[in-house]
């Protein structure tokens, strides 16, 4: 189709007008088809309704403030106006709804008479045409006027029962009483039937306003419509009263009419033909100008009414603001949203995670200080401060060396201990990398292999098993056997020996105690390997032979609980000169201590290099 082309269908006719035909650029890469949705009336209504608000200014005031959201301005906007101008319409015609029943009613009653009269005043100038007869006498004056009074109050009383049988019609046949005509338009002077035809016309606009929110049988449209009947019954019972009242003073009224035409009988013949004749013709000449004064009144009344209400300001598509989206508001809840999510996973994460991540969580839960950290061992080597001695690695255990000169200031103390609560935390690769970076110094080291149960020192450096510390303490190797050399200058080692059935008595024996004298004799350090002290006691057993006793925490493999059974061997002094040394640390700068960056630990002291962890 070409803009401006016409569309004709059984649904709908349009037109697409193009407004800025030097702005318009066709682009053959762009769909230009054009879709339309066919709403059902109920439920559009009803969403139009949904996206309805309504203010009012204040409590007590009267202006109420239309608005709606939608995607098209130009659109919500049509849709105001159209609503406010059919809503003030829909009040406009409600009131003129009652009038436009009266003039109908008085219509019909015109047109029930005119014919009437049109024959009536035809057959009077008749009459005086062919009989020359154009006045009455003075006694034909006085009974034409008595008998014309009579007949005027009979035509009222007649109006009035034709009115009662409008009445009772309408509240047989009808449902919507709000256009029932009011008695005073018909000239019924009734202020009780005036009053309950008033309830009935306001009872019914109630239920007319609540049928467009709730079902017919929600409570309150019930209790209307009993309200409706029973005024309904009042109105119909108090119009037979009425009808027979008023048929009363009709046959009153028919008596003194014929008292009076038997007076007509004294009057010439002439004279007595002449006085029915204009009796009829002003009988329905009278009733048909009282109905149209009548006419004209209710015309009036309908040309004279306005609506309640007006509208103050229309809606206009600049007047419209966006509220959807809010940039600001969606840039917040943006913010909010990137911190409270990450925040929340981290929160139920920590919540969940028993694993050691960092300093704090030693220092939270212990009062044991940390003596020193080592890195992630990124060789493949056991004895990484040997195979690569200036890395990082090697870098923490001479600050971890540094830091146990505080500890062991007395010449005499030389022996340190190193265990952990369970297995998998790296003693064995600590008190390894220990004793190699101390040979370093050009001190003579030892390294005790005390894990009688599962022995691993002979493995790293090579050296046969079949003696060691356990068969030396039970009397089958002398002492000076059970050191071997190592390929570390200054490095001696004292291997397990054979996995013995009862490790904890061996250890409890006085060899132990003389094995530690003699070394301490020969040796500048001994730094002893332990089983865990959360499996066995041996480690326990072992401490009263140690000078500083150093306990291994693993980040990310050591759980917290473990901090419940040091601190009890802490506390009941089972273990004297206790330590902490974290293993295992792969993020440069989480403890806040190590490598690049200061350390300080429990005794007060910082320490600082310059290298970098790999």
């Amino acid at each position: 189709m070409k803009f401006g082309e016409p569309f004709d269908s059984e649904m709908f006719k349009f037109k697409i007008e193009l407004r800025n035909p030097e702005s318009f650029v066709f682009d053959k890469n762009q769909s230009n088809k054009f879709y339309f949705y066919l709403n059902e009336i109920n439920s559009l209504t009803k969403t139009y309704r949904n996206r309805l608000n309504i203010e009012v200014n204040d409590k007590k005031g009267t202006i109420l403030m239309l608005s709606i959201t939608g995607f098209v301005p130009e659109q919500i906007a049509d849709y105001l106006n159209t609503l406010s101008n059919v809503y003030i319409q829909s009040d406009l015609d409600e009131k003129n709804l009652r009038t436009s029943n009266t003039l109908k009613f008085i219509d019909e009653q015109m047109n029930s008479i005119v014919d009437s009269l049109n024959t009536a005043e035809l057959n009077l100038q008749n009459f005086r045409v062919q009989n020359q007869v154009f006045d009455l006498s003075q006694k034909g004056k006085l009974i034409f006027d008595k008998l014309s009074l009579l007949q005027s109050n009979k035509n009222s009383f007649d109006l009035q029962l034709r009115y009662f049988s409008y009445v009772e019609e309408y509240l047989k046949n009808k449902n919507n009483f709000e256009a029932i005509i009011s008695p005073s338009v018909m000239g019924v002077e009734n202020p009780a039937l005036q009053e309950m035809i008033n309830q009935l016309n306001l009872l019914t606009f109630e239920r007319k306003k609540f049928l467009f929110t709730a079902l017919e049988n929600t409570p309150n449209i019930v209790m209307i419509e009993e309200q409706i009947n029973d005024f309904k019954k009042a109105i119909n019972e108090y119009t037979q009263g009425d009808i027979k009242t008023t048929q009363i003073a009709v046959n009153k009224i028919n008596e003194q009419i014929n008292l009076v035409e038997q007076e007509i009988q004294s009057l010439p013949i002439n004279e007595r033909q002449l006085v029915n004749i204009e009796r009829v013709f002003k009988l329905n000449n009278d009733l048909y100008t009282f109905l149209l004064e009548k006419r004209a009144e209710a015309g009036i009344t309908k040309a004279s009414n306005v609506a309640d209400n007006k509208i103050l300001d229309i809606a206009r598509p600049e007047n419209a603001s966006q509220i959807s989206p809010k940039r600001s508001r969606n840039y917040l809840l943006a913010l909010l949203f990137g911190f409270a999510i990450p925040g929340l996973i981290l929160i139920i994460f920590e919540f969940f995670n028993t694993q050691i991540e960092e300093k704090k969580d030693i220092e939270q839960n212990t009062k044991i200080p940390i003596i020193g950290t080592i890195g992630h061992n990124e060789t493949q080597s056991d004895i990484a401060v040997y195979t690569d001695p200036k890395s990082s690695l090697a870098e923490s255990f001479r600050s971890l060396r540094t830091n146990l000169q505080y500890i062991l200031r007395d010449k005499e103390q030389k022996v340190v201990m190193i265990t952990s609560t369970i297995s998998g935390e790296g003693k064995t690769f600590a008190a390894i990398n220990l004793a190699s970076i101390i040979c370093m110094t050009g001190k003579k080291v030892l390294l005790v292999g005390l894990d009688l149960r599962k022995p691993g020192l002979h493995r790293v450096f090579d050296t046969p098993n079949e003696t060691g510390i356990s068969t030396y303490l039970i009397g089958q190797s002398e002492y000076a056997s059970i050191l071997k050399t190592t390929m570390i200058e200054n490095l001696w080692l004292s291997p397990s020996g054979p996995v013995p059935p009862n490790p904890a008595e061996l250890i409890e024996t006085d060899k132990m105690k003389d094995f530690f004298e003699q070394a301490k004799k020969e040796f500048d350090y001994i730094i002893v390997d332990t089983p865990p002290v959360a499996i066995v006691t041996d480690a326990i057993l072992v401490s009263q032979f140690a000078d500083a006793n150093i306990f291994i925490l693993r980040q990310k493999y050591s759980s917290k609980h473990v901090f419940e059974l040091i601190n009890s061997i802490y506390d009941t002094k089972k273990m004297t000169h206790m330590n902490i040394l974290v293993n295992d640390i792969k993020i440069p700068k989480y403890y806040g201590y190590g490598y690049n960056y200061g350390y300080g630990y429990g005794y007060g002291y910082g320490y600082g290099y310059g290298y970098r962890a790999k």
